[in-house]
C-alpha cells in the first residue's frame, strides 16, 4: 500500500479545515478498497469528502458506492446524519486526522491498513471500521480510544522543522485526488467527465434555489413595507397632530424633557396622536409609534 507522509496529511488538513468546518453530513457510503465517501452540504455547495486508508480529501470524481456494503457507513449515518462538522484537526504531526462534531469524534488513521473510528465525546469507541488489538491499545466497541504513539519526540521535532521549512506544493488536493481516486472502478477520465456534469447540475440547482429564496424574501419585505405605509396613512392625521405639538412646544421655548413629559401625560389621558407614542427621546431624535 502506498503511504502518504505526515507533512502531506498536515497540508491536506490545513486545506480541508475551512471547507469542512460548518458543513453538514448528508450521506455516507462505503466504496471499494475500504474507502468511505461522506457527502457534505457547505456554503460552497455539495462536497464529496473521501477517507481512504492513506489520506482524506475532497474529490472531483464520481466514485461509485459498493452494492453490498459492510454496514459501517450505515452505522456512521445513524449517528452523524445532518450533524455539523465543528472542527477538523490533526493529532500532532502523526498520520491521524479528527473530524469533530457536537457529540462525536470521527478519527481517521492513515498508517498500516488505515482505519476510521467513531467515538463519543468521552473518547469511548462506539464502532471502529476495523477491529484491532496491540500491546498498548485496543480498537473495539466500548474500549477507550487511545491515539497511537508512532512518533518519538525527536521525530516530532524533525517533522515540525520540515513543516516550517517546506512550502505546500500547488494543486496538492487535486494531485491526491487523481492519485487515489483513480484506483477505484471506472476509467479516470470518464469518471471525471461524469462528475463535472453532476457538479454543474448541482451548482445550477443550488443557484436557482438561492434565487428563489431571495425573491421570496424580497416579496415579504415589500408586503411588510406596504402594510407599514397603509398604517401610517390610516393614522396620518394623528401623526401630523403629534409632530405639530412637538414643533409648537419647541417654538414656545419648552425643553426637550418638558415636551416629552407633556406628550407622555397626554398619552395617559388618551389624547389623539399622543396615544400612539411608545417611546420618545427628542435628544436622540427618536420617536417610536405603536400602531396596530
Amino acid at each position: 500500500m502506498q503511504e502518504i507522509d505526515s507533512i502531506t496529511i498536515a497540508w491536506l488538513v490545513q486545506e480541508l479545515a475551512p471547507k469542512l468546518e460548518g458543513s453538514f453530513v448528508n450521506k455516507i457510503q462505503e466504496l471499494e478498497k475500504n474507502y468511505l465517501k461522506i457527502k457534505l452540504h457547505s456554503k460552497e455547495g455539495s462536497l464529496d469528502l473521501i477517507i481512504s486508508p492513506q489520506a482524506l480529501w475532497v474529490s472531483s470524481y464520481k466514485l461509485q458506492a459498493l452494492q453490498n456494503p459492510k454496514g459501517f457507513a450505515g452505522f456512521l449515518k445513524k449517528h452523524l446524519y445532518n450533524k455539523r462538522v465543528l472542527k477538523a484537526w490533526q493529532k500532532g504531526l502523526d498520520r491521524v486526522a479528527v473530524l469533530e462534531f457536537e457529540k462525536h469524534y470521527l478519527v481517521c488513521e492513515f498508517f498500516d491498513d488505515g482505519n476510521v473510528i467513531l467515538c463519543d465525546k468521552e473518547w469511548k469507541i462506539l464502532q471502529p471500521f476495523h477491529r484491532g488489538e496491540w500491546k498498548d491499545r485496543k480498537l473495539a466497541k466500548g474500549e477507550a480510544y487511545k491515539f497511537p504513539q508512532n512518533l518519538t519526540e525527536q521525530k516530532m521535532k524533525e517533522l515540525e522543522k520540515r513543516l516550517e521549512r517546506e512550502k505546500k506544493p500547488g494543486g496538492l488536493m487535486e494531485g491526491i485526488d487523481e492519485l487515489l481516486s483513480t484506483k477505484l472502478g471506472k476509467n479516470a477520465e470518464e469518471a471525471k467527465q461524469e462528475s463535472n456534469t453532476e457538479r454543474k447540475k448541482a451548482k445550477l440547482s443550488y443557484s436557482l434555489k438561492e434565487q428563489e429564496k431571495a425573491r421570496e424574501k424580497f416579496e415579504q419585505t415589500v408586503k411588510e413595507s406596504q402594510k407599514k405605509a397603509e398604517l401610517l396613512y390610516q393614522y396620518s392625521a394623528e401623526v401630523q397632530e403629534l409632530l405639530a405639538a412637538i414643533k409648537e412646544g419647541k417654538a414656545k421655548g419648552f425643553s426637550e424633557k418638558e415636551i416629552e413629559s407633556k406628550i407622555l401625560e397626554a398619552k395617559k389621558q388618551g389624547k389623539l396622536g399622543a396615544r400612539l407614542v411608545k417611546e420618545i427621546k427628542l435628544k436622540e431624535k427618536k420617536l417610536v409609534l405603536e400602531i396596530e
